[in-house]
């Protein structure tokens, strides 16, 4: 009775990968939309009543910086027009941020609470961001999570952005997006 000698390998299927369309598993996606669903909570509920934190108000503060990292990645092609409107919501909303962390630091108040015209300009910014995130969530979703990668570092947390090591942040980068012809950021101070 013939045994062969070289027995054949088992087939292996191979992927090939897109570097701007990385799947992510859907407990991930999940996940992701779970955080965008607190996030308008904490917008819609915990900034007018001064029940937000620090950590959810630079998590606000990252999603205002978001909007300049994608206007100003080359890798999004975004029209004109599209990228104008983003830049007006994105200015209204930083001035907004920076009046409620101003207030907070000068000891007019002792939470971060916003007024009318600041809560009407985040919410301006989130009711038109949120669906456009979520659709970049789904298309594109490494290449979404480098941007809030590099919009975190941008606000102040520089810390948790190099423990969780995904995207490698230099000051090169953060300089380009931070250049004043090219928008305004809510940096934490």
């Amino acid at each position: 009775m013939a045994k062969n000698k070289k027995p054949r390998k088992k087939y292996r299927q191979r992927f090939i990968s897109d570097p701007k369309r990385n799947y992510f598993t859907q407990s991930e996606i999940k996940a992701i939309f779970d955080f965008l669903g607190k996030l308008e909570l904490q917008i819609q509920l915990s900034l007018p009543l001064g029940f937000l934190d620090d950590d959810g108000f630079d998590t606000l503060a990252s999603f205002v910086n978001w909007g300049c990292v994608i206007r100003n990645n080359p890798n999004r092609k975004i029209p004109p027009e599209i990228s104008q409107a983003i830049c007006e919501l994105q200015t209204s909303a930083v001035f907004a941020l920076e009046g409620i962390k101003k207030r907070v630091l000068s000891g007019k108040t002792e939470k971060l609470v916003a007024t009318g015209d600041e809560l009407k300009a985040i919410r301006e910014y989130a009711d038109s961001m949120i669906p456009f995130f979520r659709e970049c969530v789904l298309n594109t979703p490494q290449q979404t999570y480098n941007e809030v990668m590099v919009a975190t570092a941008i606000t102040g947390e520089v810390d948790t952005v190099k423990n969780q090591g995904a995207v490698e942040i230099n000051s090169e980068k953060i300089k380009a997006i931070l250049d004043p012809a090219k928008g305004i950021v809510f940096c934490r101070g």
